[in-house]
């Protein structure tokens, strides 16, 4: 079955990405801020069908190095991977990194799955000096965090 052809405001709004993706590496802005990340990744996911999970890999300064998405799901769950996103991690020679991953239903509440796939990731990126700023669940309305705060007993 061939590709349906994209219509012309998909094309326009991946060109526009691709800009702001561009300047920000250009300008190396720094993505020091939820809502600064939060934007760009609303532009990325807003009106996807079904779940991606996406890395924005960041240099000492948290300026982009690469947006990348490392998974491709169904309308509800998205099969990550810790061992590849240490990989990917790696091969960008990332100092930190923003995870996110869009919810089609419009429901931005992280889920308990979603947090403890944070845990899980941060722990294994720590292993290797990779510092997890965020992770946030996206919609077209707003990008929420699901990183736990870690209590000092734990």
């Amino acid at each position: 079955m061939a590709a349906q052809p994209v219509c012309a405001e998909d094309h326009a709004i991946h060109r526009a990405l691709r800009i702001i993706e561009t300047r920000f590496k250009r300008h190396s802005v720094v993505l020091d801020s939820r809502y600064i990340a939060g934007d760009f990744l609303r532009l990325l996911l807003a009106g996807k069908e079904r779940e991606e999970f996406w890395a924005l890999w960041l240099d000492s300064r948290h300026a982009l190095i690469e947006a990348e998405r490392l998974a491709y799901g169904t309308v509800n769950v998205t099969a990550v991977y810790p061992r590849e996103v240490v990989k990917a991690a790696l091969r960008h020679n990332a100092v930190a990194v923003i995870f996110a991953h869009n919810h089609p239903s419009g429901d931005p509440e992280p889920s308990l799955a979603d947090e403890r796939l944070t845990d899980t990731l941060r722990d294994a990126l720590a292993l290797v000096n990779i510092q997890l700023v965020d992770h946030l669940v996206v919609t077209p309305h707003e990008a929420r965090s699901a990183t736990t705060v870690r209590r000092a007993d734990a």
